[in-house]
């Protein structure tokens, strides 16, 4: 019984020690963990900054293929309607039938008409 006491005491004189010398102690770990949270800060804030900008730059570069698209589409458009084929047809020598002949199946092929 008397050595769990003694040795009680001693661990509480060891802390009142340790706690006495330590005074100053305490603000420089103050101090450190200030810089360490300071330093934690400045570093997520310039990770944040360095997204942004990279996030801007996404920004721009989806608009940029966002009007391209548009353009893609109303060339597509323009260039697939009927007017268009049909001067693109006259150009390269193709034409409009001005008579259309139908075929029965009693007409014969080599009969002239």
């Amino acid at each position: 019984m008397k050595k769990t006491v003694k040795r009680k005491e001693t661990i509480i004189n060891s802390l009142k020690s340790l706690f006495v010398q330590t005074q100053s102690g305490k603000k420089v770990f103050y101090w450190l963990f200030l810089v360490i949270v300071i330093v934690f800060h400045i570093f997520t804030s310039l990770k944040t900054v360095s997204h942004g900008g990279k996030i801007s730059q996404l920004e721009k570069e989806k608009e940029l293929y966002k009007n391209k698209n548009r353009a893609l589409s109303s060339k597509l458009i323009e260039t697939s309607s009927l007017i268009k084929l049909r001067e693109e047809s006259g150009n390269l020598g193709f034409v409009v039938p001005s008579r259309t002949l139908y075929i029965n199946k009693e007409d014969s092929f080599a009969r002239l008409p």
